[in-house]
């Protein structure tokens, strides 16, 4: 058996390096851990509400038009004046995809 000399008991008071890590370590690691959830926290409820804010705006833009130029948007207002129709764009599609089935049923 090995006995080494500064192994003995004594009565002074002895810290093992092995306290460190178990007790101030894992009060450390847990307050590092409640300071990034919060800051995920807060971080998630800024980005909430920038999000948020930009609905009215998305919805629809040219509310906010006379903001941007400085003119009045006409009371009468259509929002469906500034959509395309989406019937064309479709027709020409699928002509289009007729035309090449054609061609590759020929070939």
């Amino acid at each position: 058996m090995l006995y080494l000399p500064h192994m003995k008991p004594h009565n002074l008071l002895s810290l093992d390096f092995d306290w460190f890590y178990r007790k101030p370590l894992v009060s450390l690691v847990s307050g590092t851990s409640h300071v990034c959830c919060a800051v995920r926290d807060g971080l998630g409820k800024m980005w909430r509400e920038i999000y948020e804010s930009f609905g009215p705006i998305s919805a629809n833009p040219m509310r906010f038009i006379g903001r941007l130029t400085g003119k009045n948007v006409p009371e009468q207002y259509d929002p469906e004046k500034y959509r395309p129709p989406i019937g064309e764009p479709m027709l020409v599609d699928v002509v289009v995809l007729l035309f090449i089935l054609f061609i590759f049923v020929l070939i």
